[in-house]
Formats: C-alpha cells, structure tokens, sequence
C-alpha cells in the first residue's frame, strides 16, 4: 500500500497484468504509463504490480549470475 502511495513521475513500474512502463503523470487513482515511446496508457493506481528494479540492480544481478 505504501508503494501505490508513493507512485511519481518517472518510476519505471510493472503492472499486475504483467505490462513494463515508466510513469508519466499520476491524477489521483489514475496513473498513465509510457510503454514505449510515444504510447501512453492510463491504468489504475491499484493495477500497479511493483517498480520495476532499477539499472544498477539489474548489472548486479547480471554480474552475479556470471
């Protein structure tokens, strides 16, 4: 709950559906999502999954996994 809360402009996200987006505005419960560029979608705040980890989490993993 703390994180739908949190949501801003800019947050890289997944939602529940499994769709991959960077936040580009939040009104209220609705919160519209680039997911490439220029496609924009508007979805539910609690249709949001998690954010999605950021691009040094993911060289880490990447490293690790070598």
């Amino acid at each position: 709950a703390d994180m739908l809360k949190s949501l801003k402009r800019g947050d890289n996200i997944i939602t529940s559906g499994g769709v991959y987006g960077k936040i580009v505005s939040v009104a209220d419960d609705v919160i519209t999502i680039e997911i490439s560029k220029g496609v924009n979608i508007r979805i539910a705040r609690s249709g949001i999954a998690g954010l999605q980890p950021s691009d040094n989490a993911e060289q880490k993993d990447k490293e690790l996994s070598k």
